[in-house]
């Protein structure tokens, strides 16, 4: 079992390899999550973004191009 350094969470995108969760978890010890582990592979990305904010400290790693688009989108929205 893993003690982690802070309450923070990575969530890896689909498009990065599980592999690379685990490897995060065991050299640098923070808590790293895959997409696939946490069964939102098939979910929108505006689903994810949506529970990330939901749970605060989540930091989204993704190859994707729209993410950063999701959330200017959405920070307009709520202003």
């Amino acid at each position: 079992m893993n003690i982690f350094t802070n309450d923070w969470e990575f969530w890896l995108d689909e498009n990065i390899s599980p592999i690379i969760a685990k490897w995060l978890m065991d050299e640098i010890n923070i808590k790293c999550i895959s997409f696939h582990f946490l069964k939102l592979n098939k979910t929108s990305d505006i689903e994810v973004y949506n529970l990330a904010r939901s749970k605060a400290k989540v930091v989204i790693v993704s190859k994707d191009s729209d993410f950063p688009e999701i959330v200017a989108w959405k920070e307009l929205r709520q202003s």
